[in-house]
C-alpha cells in the first residue's frame, strides 16, 4: 500500500485523476492545491505510478511493507 500526495493545478487535475483510475488508485483527499491517492499493489505497480506522477508534481510518497492475513477460519 502507498499514499501519494500530488500537487495539482487546474490544468493537471484531470490528468492526475485519469492516471489514478488507470492504476485503480483511489483519491482519498482533495484540497485546493493537491490530491492524495491511495494505491495497493505490487512494488512494481507502486513504482510505475510514482514514475507517472513525478513530472506532474509528486510531493510525497508513503509506503508500507507487505501486509497479509490468512484466508478462511
Amino acid at each position: 500500500m502507498a499514499f501519494f500526495k500530488v500537487r495539482t493545478e487546474a490544468e493537471s487535475r484531470a490528468e492526475v485523476m485519469r492516471i489514478a483510475e488507470i492504476f485503480r488508485g483511489k483519491i482519498v483527499d482533495v484540497s485546493t492545491g493537491s490530491y492524495t491517492i491511495e494505491l495497493t499493489g505490487s512494488p512494481q505497480k507502486i513504482r510505475a505510478l510514482t514514475d507517472m506522477l513525478r513530472p506532474l508534481g509528486l510531493e510525497d510518497v508513503v509506503r508500507t511493507g507487505r501486509v497479509a492475513v490468512s484466508r478462511g477460519l
